[in-house]
């Protein structure tokens, strides 16, 4: 892999990873309802596939977990589906 092309590989992962720490801070930090967090939580599973098409299952292993065990451990009023 190129210089640019692993830059370019640091920058995605860095905007994914910001991507999902703003759905980590609406769950624990924000009074919004359970749906308007899932449709972010969606735009971050958007964005993984846009950016790492090939790797788009990591979502679920990573982040989707993240977000159901956030919402049930400091919100669970609602159940996360």
């Amino acid at each position: 892999m190129s210089g640019s092309a692993s830059r370019d590989e640091e920058r995605q992962i860095g905007e994914i990873q910001r991507a999902a720490e703003r759905v980590c801070a609406l769950i624990l930090f924000s009074d919004m309802p359970l749906i308007d967090i899932q449709l972010a939580a969606a735009d971050v599973r958007r964005l993984c596939h846009r950016l790492f098409p090939e790797r788009a299952y990591l979502y679920d292993w990573v982040y989707a977990r993240r977000f159901r065990r956030l919402w049930e451990q400091w919100r669970g009023e609602e159940r996360w589906r």
